[in-house]
């Protein structure tokens, strides 16, 4: 019996990678000594992306609410706000992955996305 193969397409790596990066370089910003963590694992079925940061992170209360489309936990959340995560997790879902919000480490969010789909 062979192992399956998943086909993912660029397009659908793009943003389950580019986002998380982008709000951990924006919430770490604030800190004293910002820092953000990225590890990245294809293992050739599977995307994996973990990142980290150590800025005021997220509320346990809020993980699931930052993957409503919408929904920000930044004060100005006007136009435009509250769209990156669940596009993430839209992108995440409709290939075979997940997202996982939690605490890093130093403190901060950490964003899990595996991305993969059976071909």
């Amino acid at each position: 019996m062979s192992t399956p193969r998943y086909r993912i397409e660029p397009r659908d790596v793009v943003t389950p990678a580019g986002n998380p990066v982008d709000n951990a370089l924006d919430a770490a910003s604030g800190a004293e000594g910002p820092r953000v963590e990225v590890s990245v694992l294809w293992d050739g079925t599977r995307f994996r992306l973990l990142v980290g940061d150590n800025g005021p992170g997220i509320p346990e209360a809020d993980h699931e609410h930052v993957l409503e489309h919408g929904w920000s936990t930044k004060a100005d959340s006007g136009v435009g706000r509250g769209v990156g995560l669940a596009l993430v997790s839209r992108a995440a879902r409709r290939n075979g992955g997940t997202v996982r919000i939690g605490r890093s480490p130093p403190g901060g969010a950490e964003v899990e996305v595996t991305v993969g789909a059976p071909t």
